[in-house]
């Protein structure tokens, strides 16, 4: 009787035992939903990166790049010129001390009868028309990367932005560069209010002056 209980014992133990190699169900639920939640986390991380990576936009087609400089020191700004006055306010944000452009040359000497300009030489050339036509007009900041020209570009997140072109990159810099670029476009395209590089355009004189006229 005792061994026949015995045997009884092992026979249900035996019963309870998973197979060898095999997983309880149980368990291989566990794993099964941890592996499904992994995989919607992660493609839900990507969403979220893939949303936040801004639109490298189009080329906005007639588009003239009046005037470009690369060198350090440049203020940060993007706004809209309308008129002369417009252009001599924005050339007040560049001090003669920050318009060395990339090559070593800077804007002039200032001598009598010649304007200065922005950086390396007047924003504005002559013959604009401003009756027709706006300048947009971008300074940034492009780390270790100097560049010759820019683009003019156009996307439904930052409406006109500019992007540096002919690029040379470095593995270290000094300084980090700086880049302003000035682009000629229809005055439709610039209404009042128009966005800018994801954001609302700056006075065009520097913001000491704009306080002072407000």
């Amino acid at each position: 009787m005792f061994l026949h209980r015995r045997r009884e014992r092992a026979d249900g133990d035996a019963r309870e035992q998973p197979p060898r190699g095999r997983m309880p169900r149980g368990s291989r639920l566990i794993v099964a939903g941890a592996a499904v939640a992994g995989l919607l986390l992660v493609s839900g991380v990507w969403a979220v990166l893939g949303e936040d990576e801004p639109s490298p936009g189009v080329p906005v087609p007639g588009a003239d790049l009046v005037h470009f400089a690369s060198g350090h020191g440049y203020e940060p700004v993007r706004t809209v010129l309308r008129s002369r006055a417009d252009v001599a306010a924005f050339e007040e944000r560049f001090p003669p001390a920050a318009e060395d452009g990339k090559d070593g040359k800077d804007g002039g000497d200032g001598g009598e009868g010649e304007d200065p300009g922005g950086p390396a030489g007047p924003v504005a050339p002559a013959g604009r028309d401003f009756g027709t036509e706006a300048l947009v007009a971008f300074v940034w900041s492009t780390g270790c990367t100097s560049a010759d020209s820019a683009d003019l570009r156009s996307s439904k997140e930052q409406g006109l932005f500019a992007v540096p072109a002919d690029t040379t990159e470095y593995r270290k810099c000094a300084e980090p560069w700086d880049v302003l670029a000035v682009f000629a476009v229809p005055r439709e395209w610039a209404p009042h209010g128009v966005e800018l590089a994801g954001g609302q355009p700056d006075p065009p004189g520097p913001p000491a002056a704009a306080a002072d006229g407000s």
